[in-house]
């Protein structure tokens, strides 16, 4: 292999993108595939049932697409951190861990709280664009 490093012309080359990574979404903004393909090939890419596709690479389960704003962008999907800060709306399972038992509930103020028989439960939350999180609680005696 030749050093070219010394010649300025080469030195300083970068050839122009040939290839783009691109993410498909659908119209809520939840990443459908991403993928790989030649830059002028990427808008070819769209499947049935797709919103859109963007030149930008993303997580199948950790990004989604903001359609918020004039410019669509992957972003990182927001945790929920606490039962007492929930996204409004977002939808509340709470599970039996003794008899398996469920219950769905809508949340529309931002805190969850449970009181029913004794016992522990497993309380899920889902909220898109947010991570779904799953909790742990115990009702005591």
């Amino acid at each position: 292999m030749t050093d070219h490093s010394a010649i300025p012309a080469i030195a300083g080359f970068l050839p122009p993108p040939t290839g783009a990574v691109f993410t498909r979404f659908d119209a809520q903004g939840r990443i459908l595939g991403t993928g790989g393909c030649a830059l002028s090939d990427y808008r070819h890419q769209l499947q049935p049932g797709d919103a859109g596709i963007l030149p930008q690479a993303a997580d199948l389960l950790g990004d989604y697409v903001d359609l918020t704003s004039d410019e669509l962008m992957v972003r990182r999907r927001p945790v929920i951190t606490s039962l007492q800060a929930l996204p409004i709306p977002a939808t509340v399972t709470v599970t039996s861990l003794t008899l398996g038992t469920s219950d769905t509930y809508e949340v529309t103020d931002g805190s969850f709280d449970y009181d029913d028989v004794p016992g522990r439960y497993r309380v899920t939350v889902s909220a898109w664009p947010h991570l779904d999180a799953t909790f742990e609680i115990e009702v005591p005696v």
